[in-house]
């Protein structure tokens, strides 16, 4: 398998945060972020993510969005 870069790991949840920025909506970065996606998920590892917009515009939902993920993990 391929080592990826991550924008934010928790163990303990054994979940990725990821960030995107506008490179991410290109098609072929779209496709390797599918690949990471399936990998991750091979691993036991779940991944969220939102747009840097998202983050900007409206932090208080992803956080929360951040908090539920975490607090209801998907059954293994």
């Amino acid at each position: 398998m391929s080592r990826y870069i991550l924008d934010f790991y928790c163990h303990t949840a054994r979940l990725v945060l990821e960030i995107d920025g506008g490179y991410h909506f290109s098609a072929e970065q779209k496709q390797h972020d599918l690949r990471r996606t399936a990998d991750l998920l091979d691993l036991g590892i779940r991944e969220i993510r939102f747009t840097n917009q998202e983050v900007i515009d409206n932090l208080e939902k992803v956080l929360a969005d951040l908090l539920a993920s975490i607090n209801h993990p998907v059954a293994e």
